[in-house]
């Protein structure tokens, strides 16, 4: 039974496919219209899959982590320069993610060279 205390939220795990970076899973989630913060994006501590009991979040808007980095500081500045190619999508999403048709938003995404 689904009851009004019950949020969805969307949400897309992104791979090299869309990143560029390998082995590097990115997770971005619409924020919903509750929550208080800025838009984030989390990173797998876990290579080629994403694990939400290990992982850490990247503030878009600073750039900044939070949380215990696993992965090697050359893959911290793909995905760093991954989120400032990609602001204004990931922006996007975190605002109006239950409302994008999913195929848009995944072709929206610009890989990083």
């Amino acid at each position: 039974m689904i009851t009004e205390e019950c949020h969805f939220y969307e949400f897309a795990n992104l791979d090299q496919k869309h990143t560029g970076i390998e082995k590097v899973i990115i997770h971005v989630y619409y924020g919903g219209k509750k929550i208080s913060h800025g838009p984030r994006v989390k990173v797998s501590n876990v290579y080629d899959l994403y694990r939400s009991n290990d992982k850490f979040t990247i503030n878009v808007g600073t750039l900044e982590t939070e949380g215990v980095v696993k992965i090697s500081s050359e893959e911290l500045e793909q995905v760093r320069k991954w989120v400032e190619l990609n602001i204004s999508t990931i922006h996007q999403f975190w605002r109006h993610g239950d409302e994008l048709a999913t195929d848009y938003f995944l072709s929206a995404f610009k890989k990083i060279e």
